[in-house]
Order: C-alpha cells, then structure tokens, then sequence
C-alpha cells in the first residue's frame, strides 16, 4: 500500500510555484516516524526549510528514542524547536538567507518500538487522524488561537504553543498526518463528509485526493502500527 501522497494545489499551480510541503518516513531499531511540513508560501526557501525541519525531527527521535519518550512534553518541544532552529540557521548563513524564509509547519508521529507507545507532535496547522476499525477520528486536538495565527519553525517561543501528546498504541492502528490542503477537504459543514468516511472503510484515500479541487497544496502520510503491538 503506498502510504504517502501529494498533490500542487490550485493556488500555487496558477502561480508557477512549487509544492512546498514535505512528506518524510523513517525508521531505526528503536523507532517508526512519519513527519509533514508545509514551507510557508510566502518565504523564498520554505520549500527546503520544510526539508531540513523534518529530517532534523527525525534524527532525534530515532536517535534518542527512550530518553525524548521519558521526557516532560515541555522539554521535548523546547529541544525540537532549539534544534530544528539551529539547522535552519546553519543553512541560512551558509546560503546568506534570512533564517525566516526557511519558515515552515511541522507535525510527526511516532511509534516506539520498545515501550509500544506513540508520539504525536503539532507546529501548525496540519492535523492527525487515528485510523482504527474503519473510523477516522483526530488523535489529538490541536491547540486553537485567537488571532488566527499559523505558527511555523522560526516563530519567536513556538515551543509555547506546540500540541504533544504520548499514549499507548492500539493493535492494528493506522495513523495518518494531512496538511490544511488535505485535511479542508475532509469536512462538509464542520463534520467529516460521507465520501471521505467512505473511502478510510475502503482504504482508498489516496484515490479520494485525487478527485479533489485543493487550493492549497494537498499532502499526507500515513504510518500503520504492527500487528501484535
């Protein structure tokens, strides 16, 4: 089963842009992660800063499982943000870029080997789904802000207001990570409609965003927790 997909969105096609989102899927002894981040269409490097957040996120979790799984959601979020900041600072100077046009959202799950448990981290406004007996519900609630506000990597103190959730995995369970492009398409007057509960029972999702008008680029990723787990 291909377990990512992303599309250009409307917008950026009418514009000769690029799609700037960015799936990544990687794996080690002691952990399974899947990350998505969206470059900020607005900055000029958002595109390759998405890039760098997402292989930065990466490295840590899989490098570092046992100690970022035993840390307070406080300090994993200061250590994400403190690191993805310095590797978009490392390219921006080498590149004499301004750190800020390397801007991006940034979400991930994380499957433990070991302790079975997940991980589920928001910078933005990509949401997670659990996918578990042919229902898809959001595996976490996203933090919600007045001013309308997308954070990204080089907002001053975003590990502030980074969502992070750690629960113990259910068997057999798909999780899947959908950009804004994505996931507006999932909702008919606020509730998920009944063509996109249609295609999770019927496991065809990737053919459901291929039928859709996305403004926005349109990217997910989906990551399914063994058997047995």
């Amino acid at each position: 089963m291909k377990t990512s997909y992303q599309k250009t969105g409307k917008f950026h096609l009418e514009r000769g842009l690029d799609n700037q989102d960015i799936v990544y899927e990687a794996e080690s002894k002691t952990a399974k992660i899947i990350v998505i981040a969206d470059g900020v269409s607005s900055c000029t490097n958002g595109g390759r800063g998405a890039e760098i957040a997402c292989k930065a996120v990466s490295d840590i979790m899989l490098n570092e499982t046992e100690y970022m799984f035993s840390s307070s959601k406080e300090k994993v979020a200061g250590l994400m943000t403190a690191y993805v900041y310095k590797q978009l600072s490392i390219v921006a100077k080498k590149d004499k870029q301004p750190v800020s046009s390397y801007s991006s959202t940034l979400s991930f799950v994380c499957y433990n080997k070991i302790s079975g448990e997940i991980m589920t981290f928001v910078l933005g406004d990509s949401l997670i789904y659990l996918i578990l007996d042919g229902n898809m519900t959001l595996a976490c609630n996203p933090k919600l802000f007045d001013d309308s506000k997308t954070y990204t990597t080089t907002t001053q103190n975003v590990a502030e207001v980074i969502e992070i959730n750690v629960f113990a995995s259910k068997n057999s369970a798909r999780y899947l990570l959908a950009t804004d492009g994505a996931w507006k398409t999932f909702y008919s007057g606020g509730i998920l409609s009944d063509k996109i509960e249609q295609a999770v029972r019927e496991e065809n999702i990737i053919d459901y965003l291929e039928e859709q008008q996305c403004t926005d680029d349109c990217s997910i990723v989906m990551m399914d927790v063994p058997k047995g787990a």
